[in-house]
């Protein structure tokens, strides 16, 4: 136990990522996108919907 130190960190700001699993083959982001829609978390439905208009911008 005397190897762990710890310690804090203050964060003045956070950024985000906007990636919707684009490196992933076009039935795979399909099949996320559908399941993400299913969800009853409204978060996760936007979430699905932001990836359906991923999916047609880049057809």
């Amino acid at each position: 136990m005397n190897g762990i130190v710890g310690f804090e960190r203050t964060f003045t700001r956070w950024e985000g990522n906007y990636k919707l699993s684009q490196n992933r083959s076009l039935v795979d982001r399909q099949n996320m996108s559908n399941a993400v829609l299913e969800t009853l978390d409204a978060a996760g439905g936007a979430v699905g919907v932001e990836m359906q208009h991923n999916l047609e911008a880049n057809e």
